[in-house]
């Protein structure tokens, strides 16, 4: 989930970056740069997401160990840290999707100002 924070972190400042870009050519680069990132950020949360899918598996073959019954105390604690890490996933994925919307609706707004 770290890359995936980092590619966020790049992204938000290439999209801060093409606000001050006059150059097109620079205004293109920093955007291509951008769906770059976005490209890498869909696959790892791709492979992020079947690794959570495969730990709520395991969490569920884990239940009919002795000792590891539905709501024992190891049981709430595998539950709680996949459950977190979904809810970080999904968080940051809300995140990086608002970024793209906000970047969308700037360069939108960019083109109809260089229509006037």
């Amino acid at each position: 989930m770290k890359v995936v924070e980092q590619l966020y972190k790049r992204s938000r400042e290439s999209n801060e970056e093409t606000k001050t870009a006059h150059n097109a050519k620079a205004v293109k680069d920093l955007r291509a740069r951008m769906n770059s990132d976005v490209e890498h950020v869909l696959k790892r949360v791709k492979v992020i997401k079947r690794k959570l899918e495969a730990l709520e598996r395991s969490n569920a073959s884990h239940q009919k160990l002795p000792g590891c019954d539905p709501g024992s105390s190891a049981d709430r604690t595998r539950t709680s840290v996949v459950s977190g890490l979904g809810n970080k996933l999904k968080d940051m994925m809300e995140d990086f999707l608002g970024l793209r919307a906000k970047d969308s609706r700037i360069q939108r707004n960019r083109g109809e100002d260089n229509l006037q």
